[in-house]
């Protein structure tokens, strides 16, 4: 996880989707303050992400505010996609049914 434009991460980021009985359930789970340099979408080893991973630097890079925010952020996109998702869900079950017949 981090900004799209910077070359390094700023954290590791996880969805979990589990079923349920009317669909799926989709949690996220973020650890900030996992430095790692990338290049592309992949992590490269360095000495940013060595000296990145240290408790001080941990404790003066990892600030509350970005913590809520990105808190916010992954509760809006939730929200959207709970707009559309079960529609979608209930649409393709339909289709599946009608298929299997």
């Amino acid at each position: 996880a981090g900004l799209l434009e910077e070359p390094l991460y700023g954290g590791k980021m996880c969805h979990i989707v589990r079923s349920t009985d009317d669909g799926a359930e989709i949690l996220s789970r973020f650890w900030l303050g996992m430095v790692a340099k990338r290049d592309g979408n992949e992590e490269v080893e360095s000495i940013v992400g060595v000296l990145g991973n240290t408790y001080l630097a941990c404790l003066l890079g990892v600030q509350r505010s970005g913590a809520v925010d990105l808190m916010n952020h992954a509760t809006e996109e939730m929200g959207y996609l709970a707009e559309f998702l079960p529609e979608l869900y209930a649409a393709e079950m339909n289709a599946s049914q009608l298929r299997v017949e």
